[in-house]
């Protein structure tokens, strides 16, 4: 019988909401060392509405991560293998996690199941005599067993994109307050500052960065009210909240920014707020008809989350690093 092996995985990372944020980050936040890594990036966003995914953090593509190490098996190269599940139990026992983009229709769990052929991601992190263990996106971002029978006819289909193998690396993992405080800078004055070179988004269909990104929900929510609110859309925007009250919480810790005047409680009160708009955009999507008011008052809790986080950031962004060392 197979033995069972499984790599250390993080089952609720701080980012949920897409999957080539969700696998890395799995990986990375079972290990506190790459805290410092977070910090410095998911700073500024993007509204891109030539992307399937239109209001997004502005980052790399995971696989070029820095503190990644990565490589890729694409549809040509996977038929070439004797055994695609062998092989990725062995890259598994050498410390390779596998996100499996493949056809999600053919796979128990998650969102696409029984239906019309659709590529979505799997991440393996084990497996066992019953079949791989893995994350994917259902009902929410789960894990779930995966039958090797069932994870092969995936494989197989004529809808896959590639396996891709990363692990985590030391390389580039460290806090860096003046790189953080420009990126803050950028964001909150909503400029396309890039200290990082390319991002995954293609610059020239870019509409509008940082909290101006943040901002063009209002408008998405308000010209599409009577159809379905792509929920992708407030989730992200309550994640980067969540991600920006824990970057000001370890910035401000211990007197850093001396005279700091907001307060754990001012900062859980943003995140409730920002998960407030999701809350009610969950609620419009039950039924339009009856809750059309939620729409109103997503978009006023926007405005009111930017105009508090800018306050929170202001302090921060005039803060003379050298003069206080």
């Amino acid at each position: 019988m197979l033995e069972s092996f499984q790599l250390p995985i993080e089952p609720s990372p701080p980012m949920q909401s897409y999957l080539h944020y969700a696998f890395p980050l799995s990986v990375l936040m079972t290990n506190p060392y790459y805290t410092d890594w977070i910090l410095n990036h998911f700073i500024q966003m993007v509204y891109d509405p030539a992307d399937t995914c239109p209001y997004d953090y502005h980052e790399l593509h995971y696989l070029n991560w820095p503190c990644l190490s990565s490589a890729a098996l694409y549809p040509e190269m996977i038929r070439l293998l004797p055994d695609a599940a062998a092989h990725i139990r062995a890259c598994l026992r050498e410390g390779w996690y596998c996100a499996a983009w493949v056809d999600c229709a053919e796979v128990p769990g998650t969102r696409w199941y029984g239906g019309e052929p659709h590529v979505e991601g799997l991440l393996l992190y084990g497996y066992g005599p019953a079949g791989f263990s893995a994350m994917m996106y259902g009902e929410h971002y789960h894990s779930r067993t995966v039958g090797y029978a069932e994870f092969l006819r995936a494989l197989q289909s004529d809808h896959v994109f590639r396996l891709e193998f990363f692990r985590a690396n030391p390389r580039c993992v460290d806090y860096r307050f003046l790189r953080i405080q420009k990126k803050l800078k950028s964001y909150l004055n909503s400029q396309d500052y890039d200290l990082d070179d390319h991002k995954y988004h293609n610059q020239e269909t870019i509409q509008a960065y940082g909290a101006e990104a943040c901002r063009r929900i209002i408008p998405y929510l308000q010209e599409n009210a009577g159809d379905y609110i792509d929920e992708r859309w407030p989730y992200v925007f309550y994640e980067h909240k969540k991600m920006m009250m824990f970057r000001i919480e370890k910035i401000t810790g211990n007197g850093a920014i001396p005279g700091y005047p907001f307060t754990a409680a001012d900062r859980e009160q943003l995140v409730r707020d920002a998960h407030r708009v999701l809350l009610l955009c969950m609620k419009y999507n039950m039924n339009p008809s009856s809750f059309a008011a939620s729409i109103e008052s997503a978009c006023q809790r926007v405005d009111k989350v930017l105009q508090q986080e800018k306050e929170m950031l202001e302090p921060i962004i005039a803060f003379d690093y050298f003069s206080a060392f």
